[in-house]
């Protein structure tokens, strides 16, 4: 890749093609910290507790449309660019030198970030930044729910719960169910639009075989591969600062005892209609449907189907 003119002001850090910021697409309760410690753990890769830059980008394109006069629209005739160029540099001013900070005070190369809600963004963030890369980050819906339900027992708050329990009072289930399948539908969603530039990745492939995935998104961003990375990233110091899986302070290594683990949430306490939506999104990813049964027997030792022998996830995976 060439070099894109570095406008006046912007640190050429993050104005040069391939060092574009990386953004993870996820859910809460997905394994996004896990994922943060991954990346971050690269020589070349620094990824900060969540910033809420993509959220922030939004908020402040407003603000720059406003000082600059160039309203906000859409590619529709005789209308103006969707992001107009004076918003785009105006962003470029608000948050390159917060991420040339990042990279300066650790060394780093390249910016990762992992915020959540980051996919109802990504245009914006591509615009911004055309060089950026996306990580798509699932994981399977019961298991987020059992996740969600276990991580704030005294009631639903943080990770964008808020709006879900409150359309579905009493009935915990239903509102992170609808809360997955949002999320889910914009993570699809900015897949489509991205293209290319996005690398799917389940959470279950990752506690699988976290050196192959390790291997398969480090080769998608362009950094060299760390042989024996997975073994070492939870062993380092790290900042707390910021939402996150507190109980990864606390884990030594990577294991798979987590899937499966919403095989005892009751899914009849899911309508029905909900339940085919998320059945469809589940079918998309490879994913285990919520039937009747689920919950009966024996917890499945895997929620994700179609998985070949020696599996190994190609750049964008699909059964």
């Amino acid at each position: 890749m060439g070099h894109r003119p570095v406008p006046a002001g912007r640190d050429v850090l993050t104005s040069v093609e391939g060092r574009d910021p990386v953004f993870v697409l996820c859910a809460g309760r997905s394994g996004s910290t896990l994922l943060r410690f991954l990346l971050d753990s690269h020589p070349e890769l620094t990824c900060p507790p969540e910033t809420r830059i993509p959220w922030l980008c939004t908020q402040v394109s407003q603000a720059w449309s406003v000082i600059e006069a160039v309203p906000l629209g859409g590619e529709t005739p005789g209308g103006g660019p969707e992001f107009p160029e004076p918003v785009i540099e105006g962003l470029h001013r608000s948050f390159d030198p917060m991420i040339a900070s990042a990279l300066e005070r650790s060394g780093k190369r390249r910016f990762c970030d992992k915020s959540l809600g980051a996919a109802l963004h990504s245009r914006l963030l591509r615009a911004i930044w055309p060089g950026a890369r996306f990580i798509s980050l699932y994981r399977h819906p019961m298991d987020v729910i059992g996740s969600g339900i276990e991580a704030a027992p005294w009631g639903l708050n943080g990770y964008g719960f808020e709006p879900y329990v409150a359309a579905s009072p009493g009935n915990s289930v239903a509102a992170l169910g609808n809360y997955w399948a949002d999320y889910t539908t914009a993570i699809l969603s900015a897949e489509e639009a991205h293209g290319e530039a996005c690398l799917r990745l389940r959470y279950e492939d990752l506690v699988a075989d976290a050196e192959a995935e390790a291997e398969r998104i480090f080769g998608f961003l362009g950094v060299e591969p760390v042989p024996g990375i997975t073994k070492t990233l939870l062993s380092g110091t790290r900042p707390r600062s910021g939402p996150g899986d507190h109980k990864i302070w606390k884990t030594s290594s990577i294991e798979d005892a987590s899937v499966a683990r919403g095989w005892t949430v009751p899914a009849s306490l899911l309508p029905p209609p909900l339940v085919s939506t998320i059945n469809s999104l589940a079918a998309q990813l490879g994913y285990l449907p919520v039937t009747g049964a689920w919950g009966e027997g024996e917890k499945p030792s895997d929620v994700r189907v179609g998985v070949p022998s020696g599996f190994r996830a190609s750049h964008r995976w699909s059964e």
